[in-house]
Order: structure tokens, then C-alpha cells, then sequence
């Protein structure tokens, strides 16, 4: 049995190593945008039918009631540890009753004991999902509920193959043990995925704002211009007055009004321009791409950045309120751009003439001419 045991870890660890190199590959939702995450996964719980049907026909290939139990003890752990790694219902829901379906076709046991430790899995998984999210969190409760589902089905399989006192005990004890090693070993890999993603993440995003950074402007810039010949739209942006908020208020503020600016315009372009991106490509400096976007219609987003703006309010640590304004400049792709940088240099010096003539105005012309 603890031979059996060993052979056991080794195999469930071996899936759940699998798993995560198909995340490594496969999980590439850095910026938590992904429409149809439950594809994703579609595709770990192909993988994880597919072990199932080996065991399975392992199972039924040979003629020993004890080996069989052990495969199915293994089994049983490997759905409970897989189930814990997938964030869509659906695919949970897919996992379950593919499970006691391919359990059914394959190995022809029809039991209705079985099948109610299945539905009680169901259940037990509404309440983990609904009051214990995510598993790692919750460790206490993740084991208690492993243990009492062991309970049940080992229950259910003594009645149906009944065994010795002694070998159901040990079966039980077995479960126990590698249920909760191969939970330890799903909150590192979890937690593994977890920062990857973070750090994958902090590549391209500002740590402060939310906004992307300098290195994703640039990349984006360059994609959005040598991909087509579409329109692309562009507007430099800077808070007026910043280092002023950071004399008066303290840098604490100045951090929170970058802060809240950045949430507030994001929440602006989700409302008028819900194909763009915010990037924070300085200090106190923004810019906005427009992909697929003409001049006229990059004025309007401008024109409801500066106005929703000005609704912004800031409270200071000791309850002052403040508002703040923006300068911008504006310009769109030219047919005599020639490379994308030139698009992102003609509306930074848009934005120059914004500032030097009184700020909280956009620039749209070498003119100086504003809207």
C-alpha cells in the first residue's frame, strides 16, 4: 500500500506538472481581458480527459479488485486537485460530468452511490466557489472538504466492492496523504502562475497608474502603424500644474491625483473610444492611441478627456479638495508619416504649445491652433 502510495503522488504530481507547463504556454491573458477564458481551459480539461481514459482503461484491463481501487483513488484525487486549478464554471461543470460520464462508458459501473458523491462534489464545489475563492486562501476548509469527499466516495466503493476493514482504512489513509500533498503542490503552482502573469504584467504596465507604460507605448505605436495603412489617432496629454500639487500636497497626493487621473480617463475611453489604450509615458505624462480612428474623432475624444477631467475632484490627506486641468495636442497619421515615432513627435510638440500658451487648452496644429 505504501508502494501504491508513492506510485500514486508521483503520477498526480506528474499531471499537475503537465498543467502547468500547458499554463505556461497557453495562459498568455496578462491584462485579465480575455473574453472567452473557458476556451483556455477547454483545452486543459481535453488533457485532463485524456489521462482520465488511460486510467481508466488501466482499470478495466486488469482483473484485481485492489489494483483497480487504487487507480480509481488516484483518479478521484487527480479530478479534485484539477478542478481546483480552473477559474470558468463551465469547464469545472465539463470536468465533473465528464469524469462520471467516461467513468460509465468505460468501466460499465452504474451505481447510484457513485453517482451521489458526484452530485455532493457538485455541491461541495458551489459553496467552495461562492465562499472560499480562490483555493489557496482558504486551506482549512479546501482540506476539511478533500477529506469528507474521500470519506464519501471511499464509502461508496466499499459497498460495491467490499474489502477488508483493514484495506478500506488504508485506501482511506492514502487518500488522505496524497490529496493533501498534491494540494500543497497545486498552491505552488497556482501561485507560480499567479506571478508569472504579475510579472509579465509589469512589463508592460505602470506599477503606479495601471496605465501602460513607455515599453508597451512604443511597441503598440509601432504595431498599430506598420500593420496597415488604417488611421491611427494620438493624443499627448499632460496634468497641469503637477509638480505644484506635489509642493502643496505632499507626493503621497501627487501619487493618488496620477492615480486617479489614470483610473478616470480609462474609465472615459471605455465610454467614447472603447478600442484605445492609455499609456503613462512620463511623470505626469499620458498618451492615448487610437487605432483605426480619424482626426475629427480623436478631437472629440480629446475634447471629452479635457471635460470629464474637469469633474475630477481630489481630497488631500488633511480633507482639501482640489481640481485639476490637462494640456493635449492632437494629430492623427499623415500620409507623409513615414515611420510611427514621427506621429508621437508631432503630438507631444502639440502638447508643447498647449503649455507654453496657458495650458488647459488642445493643440491641433503647428499653428497653435486649439479646440
Amino acid at each position: 500500500m505504501i508502494f501504491a502510495s508513492f506510485i500514486s503522488i508521483f503520477f498526480d504530481i506528474g499531471f499537475i506538472g503537465g498543467l502547468q507547463r500547458l499554463m505556461h504556454l497557453l495562459d498568455l491573458d496578462v491584462e485579465g481581458n480575455n473574453p472567452h477564458p473557458w476556451r483556455t481551459e477547454l483545452i486543459y480539461t481535453l488533457y485532463f480527459w485524456a489521462v482520465t481514459v488511460g486510467l481508466f482503461l488501466l482499470a478495466t484491463a486488469g482483473h484485481n479488485d485492489m489494483i483497480n481501487m487504487m487507480v480509481f483513488n488516484f483518479q478521484f484525487i487527480l479530478l479534485l486537485s484539477y478542478v481546483n486549478a480552473l477559474k470558468t464554471h463551465l469547464n469545472i461543470f465539463l470536468a465533473v460530468v465528464g469524469d462520471l460520464i467516461l467513468l460509465t462508458a468505460i468501466t460499465g459501473i452504474v451505481d447510484w452511490m457513485i453517482g451521489f458523491v458526484f452530485v455532493a462534489y457538485m455541491v461541495g464545489l458551489w459553496l467552495e466557489r461562492r465562499y472560499f475563492f480562490p483555493f489557496d486562501e482558504h486551506p482549512v476548509v479546501i482540506l476539511i472538504g478533500k477529506a469528507i469527499m474521500g470519506v464519501l466516495f471511499w464509502s461508496a466503493n466499499a459497498v460495491r466492492i467490499p474489502v477488508a476493514s483493514k484495506y478500506f482504512w488504508a485506501f482511506l489513509a492514502s487518500y488522505f496523504v496524497i490529496s493533501a500533498i498534491c494540494y500543497g503542490y497545486m498552491v505552488l503552482v497556482r501561485r507560480e502562475n499567479v506571478d508569472n502573469i504579475q510579472d509579465a504584467r509589469n512589463v508592460h504596465f505602470d506599477g503606479l497608474t495601471s496605465a501602460r507604460n513607455w515599453l508597451s507605448f512604443r511597441q503598440n505605436l509601432d504595431e498599430y502603424f506598420e500593420g496597415s495603412n488604417a488611421e491611427l489617432g494620438v493624443i499627448a496629454m499632460d496634468i497641469d500644474y503637477f509638480k505644484a500639487i506635489n509642493d502643496n500636497y505632499g507626493h503621497l497626493v501627487g501619487n493618488r491625483t496620477l492615480i486617479e487621473f489614470s483610473k478616470h480617463v480609462q474609465g472615459l475611453l471605455d465610454d467614447v473610444a472603447p478600442g484605445s489604450r492609455l499609456y503613462r509615458t512620463g511623470g505626469e505624462e499620458f498618451n492615448v492611441l487610437l487605432p483605426n480612428t480619424p482626426f475629427d474623432v480623436a478631437q472629440q475624444v480629446a475634447q471629452a478627456i479635457a471635460a470629464g477631467i474637469k469633474e475630477l475632484t481630489i481630497t488631500a490627506d488633511d480633507g482639501r479638495t482640489f481640481h485639476i486641468t490637462v494640456s493635449m495636442g492632437v494629430t492623427a497619421r499623415k500620409s507623409s508619416d513615414i515611420d510611427a515615432m514621427g506621429i508621437f513627435k508631432r503630438a507631444d510638440h502639440y502638447l508643447y504649445h498647449s503649455k507654453k500658451n496657458g495650458r488647459n487648452r488642445i493643440t491641433i496644429s503647428n499653428d497653435g491652433d486649439t479646440i
